[in-house]
């Protein structure tokens, strides 16, 4: 791994400074476009204008070189890409509808220009290319998580809060909030997935081997800690699968694994909040919220309250954010009192024609659950995870309205059938060769799984740096089984 990354990257200088751009622009925003100077310190706003406009220049530079790759660009144009294009040019279209959020097209912008990107190494046809994409962008999430959850750990040790909702999951790095527990969690379940595909795929290498146990050992324990429920329940089927993919040499080493990876994360979660000595009084409210983890804290009610108490409220957010989708406006009979899930939002009003075909644009969901006439409203709906809707689907159809949802489900189906081919297609034997690509798989399995309880790879973020290198990878592969 490390020698392919050392003899390329003289070779691929140019790709790892495209990715080092797109990996800056990560966490900014349109405000720095819009020029709307908020309270933050003036080089701090300057940093981040620049990281903001960076995508910009990569788009000028692909339209500046697609002659040079014209026949390879027609040759080698693939249908998820295009349909990833729709997706994004959909958005920019629904905000003909949404006149005052215009500034918002820089997260469509941002995901044309990644699609570009790949588009362009996909053009190249170089099978160590892609793994050395792949590899990076692991390197990256590596780097981001070490730094992230360093900080929250650090903030968080000599308090007395449990690190789920402490101050350390709400603090702002460079001007811009810091990764949740849910996105750090997302990036622990990464490195799990990258480094176990390498881990069986050397399993002669004893001291190799064991560097690695000890690192999914630490990761696992972080994100047992960080208590973000879909991607614990995302482990379990990531570990289910490992375990189908993977042979064991024996009954021994099955149990000996099971022990390191599961038993012993566990007791150090178990052990870390048990060393801070919690003060129960001050902590109450927030144990009350995670004080069983795969339960619904209020036990009480019927199965619609349970299941919006397990969701964090995340029912109450689909449930406003449809009613405002399909009436385009949430009074659109002022005879009655509107309710969503029970809580009255009447008082919430929205600036916008119902638009079903193409939707609202970018960040759409954050517009419209945002309210600063009624704060109270406004909480009651965003819970305790955001202004967002917190499903992929359901951001796919704010968004891009109902032709881009059918665009993503397209495309989300297209990748599942290729990943299927794959696996009837070979040995299992043959994935235990083929690190890259199983850890493509296993990373693609859950990222889809993930864009039921986040938006996750329906906006420009990390997730879709993740899907779309780990999708070239098994594109490469499909194509060789149809050829």
């Amino acid at each position: 791994m490390l020698n392919l990354l050392f003899n390329n990257s003289i070779s691929y200088f140019k790709y790892i400074i495209f990715l080092f751009i797109f990996w800056l622009s990560i966490n900014t925003g349109s405000k720095y476009i819009n020029l709307a100077y908020t309270d933050q310190n003036i080089n701090i706003y300057n940093i981040n204008l620049i990281r903001s406009i960076l995508p910009y220049f990569f788009i000028l530079f692909y339209f500046l070189s697609l002659k040079k790759y014209q026949k390879n660009f027609i040759r080698n144009n693939d249908v998820v890409l295009n349909l990833f294009l729709v997706y994004a040019i959909l958005q920019i279209l629904g905000l003909l509808y949404h006149l005052d959020n215009m500034y918002e097209h820089y997260w469509a912008i941002c995901v044309i220009s990644l699609i570009f990107f790949f588009n362009w190494v996909n053009q190249i046809q170089d099978e160590e290319l892609l793994n050395f994409i792949f590899l990076i962008n692991k390197i990256a999430v590596i780097l981001i998580f070490t730094i992230f959850i360093t900080i929250a750990i650090k903030d968080n040790f000599f308090s007395k809060e449990i690190l789920y909702n402490s101050q350390a999951m709400k603090s702002v790095f460079n001007g811009e909030h810091t990764p949740r527990s849910s996105g750090l969690s997302r990036m622990g379940l990464v490195i799990f997935i990258f480094f176990n595909s390498f881990y069986f795929a050397n399993i002669h290498k004893k001291l190799f081997c064991f560097s690695i146990l000890i690192v999914n050992i630490i990761v696992i324990s972080i994100f047992l800690l960080l208590q973000s429920r879909g991607v614990i329940l995302s482990f379990v089927l990531i570990f289910i699968l490992i375990n189908f993919i993977y042979k064991f040499n024996s009954i021994k080493h099955r149990c000996v694994y099971f022990l390191l990876i599961i038993i012993i994360p566990v007791i150090l979660s178990t052990i870390y909040p048990a060393i801070k000595n919690y003060d129960k009084k001050k902590i109450t409210i927030k144990l009350e919220l995670r004080e069983n983890m795969f339960g619904a804290p209020n036990t009480s009610g019927d199965f619609k309250t349970k299941l919006t108490s397990f969701s964090n409220n995340r029912i109450i957010a689909w449930d406003f954010l449809l009613q405002v989708f399909f009436y385009g406006d949430i009074n659109h009979d002022m005879k009655k009192k509107v309710k969503v899930s029970g809580y009255d939002v009447s008082s919430f009003k929205f600036k916008h024609k119902k638009n079903l075909l193409t939707g609202y644009g970018p960040q759409a969901d954050r517009h419209f659950m945002y309210n600063k006439t009624n704060s109270i409203a406004s909480n009651i709906i965003m819970g305790p995870f955001g202004y967002h809707a917190s499903n992929g689907y359901i951001y796919s159809l704010i968004s891009s309205g109902i032709i881009g949802f059918i665009v993503f489900i397209t495309l989300n189906f297209i990748i599942f059938f290729k990943i299927v081919k794959i696996i009837f297609k070979h040995q299992i034997q043959y994935l235990n060769t083929k690190p890259h690509l199983t850890a493509s798989i296993l990373c693609i399995i859950f990222l889809q799984t993930r864009l039921l309880y986040e938006n996750s790879f329906a906006i420009y973020g990390v997730d879709l740096f993740i899907l779309l290198s780990s999708y070239l990878i098994i594109q490469r592969e499909f194509k060789k089984i149809i050829n």
